[in-house]
């Protein structure tokens, strides 16, 4: 079933689904119990919006310990689906500027889209 960021999901579905991806990849979070996790996110609302807009892109956004910070980041194997943009760039040979497009889908089509939340 495919998700869309038009239809944000519930705090406590929220809430429910990252909790469930905790408790299924506790290798990624060993010293973490969930217990301090919630408190982090339930009277923020902009982390609830953000993780909310990750998981509907689908995104798989997990607990990890990155340099000390405890973050919320995209564990998800594949880009997000929708619109991600373009990039153009160029370069000059033989007295001549050239200009390319590329599509973000081609760009992001064989990497991972990362987001990071900071919690603390």
């Amino acid at each position: 079933m495919e998700k869309h960021v038009d239809n944000l999901i519930s705090k406590d579905e929220l809430l429910k689904i990252l909790e469930d991806r905790f408790n299924q990849n506790i290798p990624r979070h060993p010293n973490i119990e969930w217990d301090e996790i919630v408190p982090l996110l339930e009277n923020n609302p902009e982390r609830i919006t953000s993780l909310s807009y990750l998981e509907v892109s689908n995104g798989e956004p997990d607990v990890a310990v990155i340099n000390g910070q405890l973050v919320y980041i995209d564990f998800s194997k594949e880009s997000p689906k929708g619109q991600l943009g373009g990039a153009i760039f160029g370069d000059r040979r033989y007295d001549t500027t050239f200009i390319y497009h590329n599509g973000a889908d081609s760009y992001y089509a064989s990497r991972g889209f990362r987001a990071k939340l900071i919690l603390k």
